[in-house]
């Protein structure tokens, strides 16, 4: 007994429906991340937090091994007293702290590390970057600190291993730089800052010397915030393993 060509119709129907919800259940994972990153972005925290859940191997090294809120608070425990006053404009590697920058990815592509920290409000992430580059002759960590597009910190880090770190020639380039007399006697720590709000914090931890580039009053708006949530998931992801 043959069906009629309506019942056909019906079954023809019915049987592509369930075929084609039968893939995309199959294929739900790779589909829900495709489409968080074309609404989201490759970098932002949707993105990299569905690839950390779903996707365990494919980390990035991690930009900063502390909380930022344990780096933005180690920066409050700092005396902004300056040592030196430049008459010259202090930026972080051509970026001026405070402003946004919403094509920076574009501008520089892949890091080669990164942290992200939700803090379970809509007011506030934390996104740390870090990208190697050869600073002064040295090569450095460079870890830029943004608060949605807006950079609220930038930080060089020039390790001793593996390469002959001068306190005395770094801290040298870095006056010349800003148009300022070679210090007198080497310090360990010293701040520099002009007639604007972004301060500069040179430092020498024995491992390794931090520059940072910052302005306190942009860390004491931001920092509230990010101190008020004690719920804090960070995911890294290693930028080389991600093929999405």
């Amino acid at each position: 007994m043959e069906l009629s060509d309506p019942i056909k119709i019906y079954l023809y129907i019915f049987g592509s429906f369930f075929l084609i919800a039968g893939i995309v259940f199959y294929f739900r994972i790779p589909l829900k991340i495709y489409l968080t990153k074309l609404i989201h972005g490759r970098y932002s925290y949707s993105y990299l937090n569905m690839i950390n859940k779903y996707l365990l191997n494919r980390y990035y090294p991690q930009a900063i091994k502390v909380d930022p809120s344990d780096a933005l608070n180690q920066l409050k425990k700092i005396s902004i007293v300056p040592d030196y006053v430049t008459k010259l404009d202090i930026d972080f590697n051509g970026y001026k702290v405070g402003a946004n920058y919403k094509n920076f990815f574009a501008k520089n592509g892949k890091p080669h590390s990164l942290s992200v920290s939700d803090y379970a409000t809509e007011k506030i992430k934390i996104f740390i970057t870090g990208y190697k580059e050869l600073i002064y002759n040295y090569d450095a960590r460079l870890n830029y600190f943004f608060s949605g597009s807006r950079l609220i910190l930038g930080q060089y880090r020039i390790n001793r291993e593996n390469q002959n770190l001068s306190y005395a020639d770094l801290a040298d380039k870095l006056m010349l730089k800003y148009g300022l007399d070679k210090p007198t006697a080497p310090q360990s720590e010293f701040i520099i800052s002009n007639e604007g709000d972004t301060v500069i914090h040179f430092t020498d931890n024995g491992f390794s010397i931090e520059i940072t580039v910052f302005d306190p009053k942009i860390i004491d708006q931001v920092l509230p915030q990010v101190s008020a949530q004690s719920n804090k998931t960070k995911i890294s992801i290693d930028a080389a393993s991600v093929t999405f």
